[in-house]
């Protein structure tokens, strides 16, 4: 429960259960059991409906405070494989999927990925993204949970205003969206600020709200330059994940080397989907099928982008990604956001979004000339949009809105 409101809206049904000291049975949460405050939230009003449900009060409507008894009852009852979390799935492409994990997993990935993202407990982290998406709540406050590091949050994301923490609060290292770490390198490099962003540690890597966040990991530093074998991969496996590369028609595996969906197993892959039965959900072998597509060269991962985001025109594949790596090589595009488009003739047409870079100008023509002697003639964008930044529209994530973008793309005045 996220609000006073949506706690207030079961009072009525709690009253019972306070007054006779039985458990809560509430068809609106039907796993809430009790309902305690702690200390902290003292510091404000009491809601309306508090003391109707927490016993916890002296007689001044001060929180006395939750016994070491309760909390180690709490504890004893909690096991490994009990569920813990449903973090449901962006949306970017599809409907968003329930994707639910235990309390091992969730634990156990937290302490393994601060590991390898090299946390130490005297680590400022500042984080620009949501606690309720898996980079939020399993990459960043999980790992600062086991390490014990602190946490920097921004309720909006500015670079201005991020780097003025950063400077304020001594950080150490980030955790934020790529296009999010772009913006703040430019808007730095602008004003002259890049000093303040030169020693943070990042972290990239491939993951997935199905895998608890990470499954590969590559550590960014400027005092550690990435291997030249690990530039433009995605890292390499986080210990005890398993990977395999299939055949997107056979579900074969693929020879060494070659491109195929990207399968994962081990112990931070999720419990199940809500709502969906085990074979639904993994193949006879325990393998969970990423949609993603990718290769590994030695135990460096490769990644080549969604398998439903392949753009298929005229009866040729195009991978979004290949699109996109060419265009953000060019001075003027700060990103740049490549989506099929559907065409009654050739299937679909590949489209992209532009968005210019601080300070220039796109000039689409010239843009496309250029792209033309890196890329194959049916991998030039057919539909171009160039939006301001502001102007894009983001999944609550952090991630561009695919389906906005297509539909505007594929609007008859384009």
């Amino acid at each position: 429960m996220t609000s006073d409101d949506q706690i207030g809206g079961v009072a009525s049904h709690a009253r019972a259960g306070a007054t006779t000291g039985l458990p809560l049975r509430l068809p609106e949460a039907p796993y809430l059991r009790s309902v305690r405050l702690s200390p902290t939230s003292a510091r404000r009003a009491l809601p309306p409906w508090a003391t109707a449900i927490s016993t916890d009060f002296d007689d001044t409507g001060e929180v006395e405070g939750v016994s070491d008894e309760f909390l180690a009852a709490v504890e004893a009852e909690v096991t490994p494989s009990d569920l813990m979390v449903v973090i449901h799935t962006s949306g970017t492409t599809a409907e968003p999927k329930g994707v639910v994990h235990t309390h091992g997993t969730v634990m156990r990935h937290g302490a393994n990925v601060a590991g390898a993202f090299r946390r130490r407990p005297d680590d400022v982290v500042l984080c620009a993204t949501p606690f309720f998406w898996v980079g939020g709540i399993g990459v960043t406050l999980n790992v600062a949970l086991c390490i014990g590091h602190t946490v920097l949050c921004v309720e909006h994301f500015e670079p201005e205003a991020a780097l003025d923490l950063i400077e304020t609060e001594g950080a150490t290292a980030v955790m934020m969206w790529p296009q999010l770490r772009d913006r703040m390198l430019q808007y730095a490099a602008d004003h002259d600020r890049s000093s303040s962003f030169a020693s943070l540690l990042a972290t990239s890597g491939l993951g997935m709200s199905e895998t608890c966040g990470h499954h590969t990991v590559l550590v960014l530093s400027p005092e550690h330059p990435v291997p030249g074998e690990l530039l433009g991969s995605v890292g390499t496996p986080v210990p005890y994940v398993q990977h395999k590369i299939v055949d997107t028609e056979t579900n074969d595996v693929v020879a060494p080397g070659s491109s195929g969906e990207i399968c994962v197993r081990g112990y931070s892959v999720l419990d199940g989907l809500y709502k969906k039965e085990r074979h639904e959900v993994f193949d006879d072998d325990g393998w969970y099928h990423t949609g993603d597509r990718g290769y590994f060269r030695g135990d460096v991962l490769f990644f080549e982008g969604r398998i439903n985001t392949m753009i298929k025109t005229s009866g040729a594949n195009v991978a979004p990604l290949e699109v996109e790596s060419v265009l953000q090589t060019f001075a003027e595009i700060a990103q740049a956001i490549v989506i099929g488009v559907p065409d009654k003739e050739r299937g679909e047409l590949v489209g992209a979004v532009l968005i210019p870079a601080t300070g220039r100008e796109i000039n689409v023509e010239d843009i496309l000339e250029r792209a033309a002697k890196e890329l194959s003639s049916y991998k030039l964008p057919r539909r171009v949009l160039v939006l301001d930044r502001d102007a894009v529209p983001y999944l609550a994530t952090g991630k561009p809105d695919l389906l906005t973008l297509k539909a505007m793309l594929s609007s008859p005045t384009m």
